[in-house]
């Protein structure tokens, strides 16, 4: 039987408009319907959500699963909302009902369950905490996205509702996982299943990318468009400052500069809602942004793809071009430099994604997801309690002891979040009503306290929010100056003038966080090297291991009187270099411990890290430093002097 008659139910819905299936869905629809587990490996704009789902959706037809039975996590409320525009239609025509759950939309609820769900992490959670016996006739759990969740803090929360959800389930569901970039799939697929199948699909796209120098002016960028004829063009940023800054010069200098917009993450959800609608309904215009539009939320056709500055991985360089031309096989890219070096990172990582080359890393569970997770799981057992035993069944995946586990325990008791009672049982503490009633028990990610809600004076319109009151600032693309401030709310009217007349309202660490694996490939691009070879250059030791590597390595030399200074994690200045890489583990700690109040924010280490107990929290950091693997690039480096540097 062909795969078109497998799917007497779902094929019109889903494929009837395309006559053909595209590759990764001839080779994952079949295993679907087996009922075997995936990782799917696919690029963007390439089919994946449809290998699965019209498979899934057939099996749930044919075999008459009940209610509840498909599970769809997604990173943001964002794609929430684009996926449920995207899949209503032929699930409405199937009769399959389709719900979200974000906190934009709590649409599923006890009293209200579809056969099919659409949710992110965190609202995941919730459901879990508060109505587990929902998910009693699960049947798939598909997670979208998977390389933006791996490795982080949301990725390892996902890992324990796995198993929180396989302790629920009357039968043990099917897991889907896809991703458009895993460097390893199968090490990363055992992180959250038992036993799958592996879908790799190469598809060869051109890339077609030139680099450009920018310093403010716009007028190159805006050539260089102009002469590719490209009408659609996504601008990515690595700040919000930044991407607030090219919009406003663009609109100074564009002929349609009315059709610039800003999309970033402190703007309102409706500011961007109407950007992106608007944007999907223009022939010509441009939209300046952050993180928030690498996903694959619905902007139309994009013609080129803008980086204001070094992404900070090849990862994120390929996701973010991924957005752009997604109705061809060729890329076009434009980098926008500082300076030289900019440029040297611009020309490997584009080089790097045409040989398909992405970072490899290795990972290390987020120890603060132990406190997370395990508040909500007592949460969840709020009436019969938990023991530690089960606490350390259920938290398993983030490879925390028994006695660890105790230690949080106890903490989390003199906190008043949790209690024990009779026979060790562990219940909420009189503190935890407050967390579960701000919904901040079922969150993982890192928020910035104190913004001032902004609105527009003469409209009434909320704008955005700002970390920093000043003056005059630019947002939304548009230039504003503060009429007045109460009770958090700053009243604003726009006004005119120039990006450099505007003050700093985002907090944001300014610079790019790479790794030591870009690093070395730019590295030996630059002076033909090899991979465990720092080049010295007169008093300059170029390493390019990152600047959090580079930072502990200078204070250490500092400690034994050398004087050594790291330079954005590229090279050193120092005054000696005798057994300058001969470091001690011993040594290398005691920086860490006396440094890391000051680095921790670069660390990513979770909302949850200040209630670690201090033992815990330093082994948090020497976990997302990854002590062993600086010792290893260090140590096992040789300084040479090349003949010839470029």
């Amino acid at each position: 039987m062909g795969i078109r008659e497998a799917l007497k139910h779902t094929w019109m819905p889903f494929f009837g408009r395309f006559g053909k299936l595209l590759p990764v869905q001839e080779m994952a629809i079949p295993k679907v319907l087996m009922g075997s587990n995936l990782v799917i490996v696919s690029p963007a704009a390439t089919g994946k959500t449809e290998a699965v789902v019209a498979p899934v959706v057939e099996r749930m037809k044919q075999e008459m699963w009940p209610a509840f039975s498909i599970l769809y996590v997604v990173p943001t409320r964002a794609l929430v909302n684009d996926l449920y525009k995207r899949l209503q239609p032929p699930l409405d025509r199937l009769g399959v009902s389709l719900l979200r759950r974000t906190s934009e939309h709590p649409d599923f609820k006890p009293t209200r369950v579809s056969n099919f769900l659409l949710t992110t992490p965190e609202s995941l959670d919730s459901l879990v905490a508060r109505y587990p016996k929902l998910f009693e006739t699960l049947r798939v759990m598909i997670i979208d996205e998977l390389h933006l969740y791996d490795g982080t803090y949301r990725g390892d929360q996902l890992r324990v509702l796995i198993q929180r959800i396989n302790r629920i389930v009357k039968q043990k569901p099917n897991f889907y996982a896809m991703s458009a970039t895993i460097y390893e799939p199968n090490e990363m697929g055992h992180r959250y299943m038992d036993e799958f199948d592996t879908i790799v699909v190469h598809t060869e796209r051109e890339i077609d990318y030139k680099v450009i120098p920018y310093d403010g002016d716009v007028r190159g960028l805006l050539d260089e468009l102009n002469h590719m004829g490209v009408r659609k063009v996504l601008i990515f940023s690595n700040t919000r400052r930044d991407a607030e800054d090219i919009a406003m010069r663009i609109k100074a200098s564009w002929s349609y500069g009315r059709n610039v917009w800003v999309h970033h993450g402190s703007l309102d959800k409706r500011v961007r809602e109407a950007v992106e609608h608007m944007m999907d309904n223009v022939r010509v215009g441009m939209i300046s942004a952050t993180t928030t539009l690498e996903l694959g939320i619905d902007i139309g056709d994009i013609d080129c793809v803008v980086f204001n500055g070094v992404p900070p991985s090849v990862t994120a360089m390929l996701q973010r071009m991924g957005r752009g031309n997604r109705r061809t096989n060729r890329l076009v890219a434009i980098g926008l430099y500082r300076d030289e070096m900019e440029r040297l990172f611009f020309d490997v990582m584009f080089d790097k994604i045409r040989t398909g080359w992405i970072e490899p890393y290795e990972y290390r569970p987020k120890l603060s997801v132990a406190v997370q997770q395990l508040l909500s799981y007592v949460y969840q057992k709020r009436a019969t309690g938990v023991t530690i035993d089960k606490l350390l069944e259920v938290l398993t995946p983030l490879e925390i002891s028994r006695d660890e586990l105790r230690e949080l325990v106890v903490n989390l008791i003199s906190r008043g979040y949790l209690k024990m009672e009779l026979f060790s049982i562990i219940y909420p503490g009189e503190r935890m009503g407050g967390l579960v009633a701000r919904g901040r028990i079922h969150s993982n990610i890192e928020t910035i306290p104190s913004k001032y809600e902004v609105y527009d004076v003469r409209t009434g319109e909320r704008i955005g929010e700002m970390e920093f009151i000043v003056p005059t600032f630019f947002m939304r693309g548009r230039m504003w100056t503060v009429e007045r401030e109460s009770s958090g709310r700053v009243f604003v009217r726009e006004v005119s003038g120039r990006p450099h007349d505007a003050g700093k309202v985002y907090k944001g660490k300014g610079y790019v966080i790479w790794d030591a694996s870009l690093g070395n490939e730019v590295k030996k691009r630059m002076f033909g090297v090899n991979d465990k070879q720092f080049v010295k250059l007169g008093n300059r030791i170029y390493h390019f291991v990152g600047v959090i590597y580079g930072s502990i390595w200078a204070e250490v030399l500092r400690r034994r009187g050398i004087k050594a200074v790291d330079h954005g994690g590229i090279y050193l200045t120092v005054d000696e270099t005798k057994d300058i890489t001969t470091l001690t583990r011993d040594e290398v700690k005691q920086v860490i411990n006396h440094t890391w109040v000051g680095i921790k924010n670069l660390l990513g280490l979770g909302t949850y890290f200040s209630w670690l107990p201090e033992g815990l929290k330093r082994k948090a950091v020497y976990e997302a430093i990854n002590v062993d693997r600086f010792m290893r690039l260090i140590q096992d480096a040789e300084i040479v002097t090349p003949h010839h540097p470029t």
